[in-house]
Formats: structure tokens, C-alpha cells, sequence
């Protein structure tokens, strides 16, 4: 790697990952790495979940929240396939 990242890791897939992969929640003190929040978004939707709530206290997700994670996904998914 030629960027010097510090590591973190993801409480949900304990793998270490670049502290610049942890997008902010607001409702909660709690993060993931992209991946993972990418992945439980998915899947939460999919599931038509009208209430979507943080996967590790279950705080509600401020609507506002959602979008700026859902937002934050699709810049990174769109420069994955430059």
C-alpha cells in the first residue's frame, strides 16, 4: 500500500480495514466499514424494512442518515467501476 491508513477494525466483519472506509453514522455513536453497511443497507431494504436501524444497537435511523450513507455508497460504488 503506498498510503500510510491507519487500520480499524469492523465491529460487524472484524476484518482490519482503512479508517477512511467508516462513514459517519448520525444516530448513533456506532460505525462499520462500507462493505458492511452497503451490505446490511441491502439487505435491509430488499426486506422492505420501513424502519432501518443501526445492526449493532438497533437506534433508529434518522431518515436524513440513511440518505447521506446511501449517498456516500453510491459515489464510492460509481469509482469502483472507473
Amino acid at each position: 500500500e503506498s498510503q500510510n491508513v491507519p487500520l480499524r477494525e469492523c465491529p460487524l466483519c472484524l476484518q482490519e480495514v482503512p479508517a477512511d472506509q467508516f462513514p459517519k453514522i448520525i444516530s448513533c455513536s456506532h460505525s462499520a466499514c462500507i462493505t458492511c453497511l452497503r451490505q446490511y443497507l441491502a439487505m435491509e431494504i430488499s426486506e422492505s424494512r420501513v424502519n432501518i436501524t443501526c445492526a449493532k444497537c438497533n437506534e433508529l435511523m434518522h431518515p436524513t442518515g440513511l440518505f447521506h450513507l446511501l449517498n456516500i455508497i453510491h459515489k464510492i460504488h460509481c469509482l469502483d467501476l472507473i
